[in-house]
């Protein structure tokens, strides 16, 4: 079950990304409280209502990793916000960590750590909730004296995926196993980074990905960001196993 449709994803990342009084937040904004209003519009009459300029439509667009304004337009076709609600939260939340904890691969885990510990290049990204456990894990890190890069901006992560070379190392969280949905991976370098993605068992593995971290997930609103929070978790403590003069275990 996906979580998200491409359209919210894209708009979503985009104002979480953008400052709140610039051009690309308010298009955003406008467009996700209009989604159903616009699908028979242009981009003069979709400027207009965002008082804006065509080229401002036009760039906003490829800055949240659309081709142009006719592929907004076909998404809005078919696309809606849906949110789940559930009375047992805090057994869906615990449950889906339980279930996280119990299949993720610890091979996998530990083989991202060892080249988390050789690599000097190392970038880690996700989009929306998966942005927020980034910067939990980068933090843990910092605190383990190894820096690693990242942003919540959707179009700085493709700019840094596409000059990367094999001298980097990428960790990439999506927990619908659908990262590259909304990056082309074709137009990577040739001399391209080594990476990583968390992502669900049964994700279609996507050329452009060396290893999976994979868990068992119904990939549900729910358990999203928490079963990979554990998981970021779960990374921290494994590097730190590598590093225990910068480590402490608390008793």
């Amino acid at each position: 079950m996906m979580m998200y449709d491409k359209l919210p994803v894209v708009l979503l990342m985009g104002m979480a990304s953008a400052r709140q009084d610039s051009i690309n937040c308010q298009i955003a904004s406008y467009v996700l409280a209009h989604m159903d209003d616009l699908s028979g519009i242009g981009i003069v009459e979709l400027a207009k209502r965002c008082h804006s300029g065509t080229s401002s439509i036009s760039r906003f667009c490829k800055e949240i990793g659309l081709q142009d304004f006719a592929e907004l337009k076909e998404l809005l076709a078919g696309n809606s916000l849906r949110f789940q609600r559930t009375d047992h939260y805090a057994d869906h939340v615990i449950e889906s960590i339980g279930h996280a904890a119990d299949s993720v691969s610890l091979q996998a885990v530990r083989s991202f750590c060892h080249d988390l510990d050789r690599f000097t290049k190392v970038a880690i990204f996700g989009i929306l909730k998966g942005a927020g456990i980034v910067f939990n894990l980068k933090t843990d890190l910092l605190m383990l004296s190894k820096p690693v890069f990242t942003t919540m901006s959707f179009h700085e992560q493709l700019e840094y995926l596409h000059k990367a070379g094999k001298d980097t190392l990428i960790l990439l969280f999506s927990h619908t196993g659908s990262y590259f949905e909304y990056v082309e991976a074709r137009t990577l370098s040739k001399n391209r980074p080594k990476i990583y993605m968390v992502a669900p068992a049964g994700t279609v593995p996507d050329p452009a990905v060396d290893t999976y971290i994979y868990f068992e997930s119904v990939r549900d609103q729910i358990s999203h960001p928490y079963q990979m929070q554990y998981i970021a978790g779960l990374i921290a403590q494994e590097y730190a196993a590598l590093h225990p003069a910068v480590s402490r275990i608390w008793k």
